[in-house]
């Protein structure tokens, strides 16, 4: 029995140096984030040139929103919502993305080939 717990706290040290070894040098890598399906739509919008319909100008002038929170919050930090959106849908897919802050944003995108539209923007109490 003490063979076991002299190899156990090896092991265990092992174990923990190992861990701190991963953690210091791929610390920001290790989320699987950009792997699942809400990270990989929003990575790809990201990559695209993104254009603005009237409404959703109109709207985000209207509340004071700016392009900045839109990319640096809406469509980084955002949830989109696959039940309610059309990933399959030809010729461009249509997402419904949520985002809670202070206020509940719901956006609402297409996605083409070459470009990502900004359809709708507002505020769900």
């Amino acid at each position: 029995m003490d063979n076991f717990w002299y190899r156990f706290r090896f092991f265990s040290i092992g174990l923990a140096l190992g861990l701190m070894f991963i953690i210091i040098f791929f610390g920001e890598r290790l989320s699987c984030s950009q792997y699942l399906p809400n990270g990989r739509v929003l990575a790809e919008v990201k990559s695209k040139p993104i254009l603005a319909t009237k409404e959703f100008k109109d709207f985000a002038i209207k509340n004071n929103i700016d392009s900045t929170f839109v990319m640096d919050s809406l469509l980084k930090n955002g949830k989109i919502n696959f039940d309610e959106s059309q990933p399959r849908k030809l010729p461009c897919a249509e997402y419904v993305l949520y985002y809670d802050s202070n206020k509940k944003y719901k956006l609402l995108f297409t996605k083409c080939k070459k470009n990502v539209t900004l359809t709708k923007l507002s505020i769900e109490k």
